[in-house]
């Protein structure tokens, strides 16, 4: 029989974890380093008003940058790593905790290498939200009430025009994430179409090349219809060309996001057809249970049970759908339930790359992330404070 933990319990466990494991985090990032305990400590600063967390804010904000920066520069790191840390600062900046100036100092610093990082991507034709293309866009489309990046985000939308595949009264995009010398037809949200569309209302909302951004979209959305099934677990293939079915869901994987991104496109561009259209993919999602922790093993944000959690709590607050509140509950019990292991990550263990001790530490993976979604909770926060990393915003 698994004991349930309170909430209480679970995040001063995840807080003694980290503190007792601090070195193992040696990456710089956000999702699997340093700031992900930066923003840990956030979240304890906001629950408790405890200023000690706020020094450790700072203090692990400055260990990051300065791995990063050294006599010459920036050193040859993951260029991940730095959009990570111009959006983490943005965030940082929006929430008070770092004034424009020196946001600025810091962003001057990164800003000039995550250019070279974005032509490289150009050069590849690499449309990925996560680490192509669009995850620059999406960095610029943050920083833009503190540096001008409307030239790049027009030659952005540009190039997913110039990408953009027609036929008929349709439009879609081929990814390289999988395979780089044979592009596939992925629809969903980080690594696909979903995603492509979400971007580009999102660059609509800014007022990037409005036209182009509505005409892709439109095209984009009614292949997207065109392919939606009428039942299943998921009612997108997940890749078009191989034909390839996902029977589960995922901040990354599954129809949530595609849901997502036509529910928030629809609000965008003030389409209520957009919004039905998300709202009833979204509710489909609910179909998806896991009892015996088959296929969603942990309850790590990005394929676990906090990142379901997180938005279907936001989900039920919007829209005041029990559907959604009832399966924000459901997998809030399930990041209790995913605590009962025999491990030093608070009971926690993630089965996406755990052998690394810095996953099954991390925000995007590990405890880092799941006492956030818990903290957030508590506090009755809108989860996309933090989801944003993740692109739901």
């Amino acid at each position: 029989m698994i004991l349930e933990k309170t909430n209480t319990q679970l995040i001063s466990s995840i807080e003694e974890t980290l503190e007792s494991h601090t070195g193992v985090l040696n990456t710089v990032g956000l999702e699997e380093g340093i700031l992900g305990l930066s923003l840990f400590n956030y979240y304890r600063y906001l629950s408790t008003k405890d200023e000690t967390y706020l020094h450790r804010v700072s203090s692990y904000l400055e260990q990051s940058f300065s791995y990063l920066s050294d006599s010459n520069g920036v050193r040859s790191i993951n260029f991940l790593d730095l959009i990570e840390m111009a959006k983490y600062l943005c965030f940082l900046h929006r929430e008070d905790i770092i004034d424009t100036t020196d946001t600025k100092e810091y962003l001057d610093v990164l800003n000039p290498h995550i250019k070279v990082f974005l032509d490289k991507k150009i050069q590849e034709k690499d449309l990925d939200a996560i680490s192509g293309i669009i995850a620059v866009g999406h960095y610029y489309l943050e920083a833009s009430h503190l540096t001008n990046h409307t030239i790049a985000l027009e030659e952005i939308v540009d190039i997913i025009d110039t990408l953009s595949i027609s036929s008929k009264n349709t439009t879609y995009w081929k990814f390289s994430f999988r395979d780089k010398e044979n592009l596939t037809i992925e629809t969903g949200f980080i690594h696909g179409i979903a995603g492509v569309l979400f971007f580009l209302a999102l660059a609509f909302e800014k007022g990037i090349k409005k036209d182009t951004c509505k005409r892709l979209i439109e095209r984009g959305a009614r292949f997207l219809q065109e392919h939606q099934k009428d039942q299943g677990v998921n009612l997108f293939t997940f890749e078009l060309q191989s034909g390839e079915q996902l029977f589960y869901q995922s901040l990354v994987y599954g129809d949530v996001g595609i849901g997502y991104a036509m529910y928030r496109i629809g609000n965008i561009l003030k389409h209520q057809d957009y919004v039905d259209q998300g709202i009833h993919i979204l509710e489909n999602t609910l179909k998806f249970r896991d009892s015996e922790n088959i296929l969603i093993k942990d309850a790590e944000l990005i394929y676990g049970a906090s990142g379901l959690f997180a938005l279907y709590s936001d989900l039920a607050s919007e829209t005041n759908n029990s559907l959604f509140k009832n399966a924000s509950q459901y997998w809030l019990d399930k990041i209790s339930i995913h605590s009962d292991n025999d491990t030093p990550w608070a009971g926690y263990d993630t089965y996406k790359n755990g052998f690394d001790e810095y996953i099954q530490l991390s925000f995007s993976h590990g405890v880092c992330g799941i006492g956030i979604a818990l903290m957030s909770h508590e506090m009755g926060l809108d989860h996309r404070k933090y989801l944003t990393f993740f692109n739901y915003k």
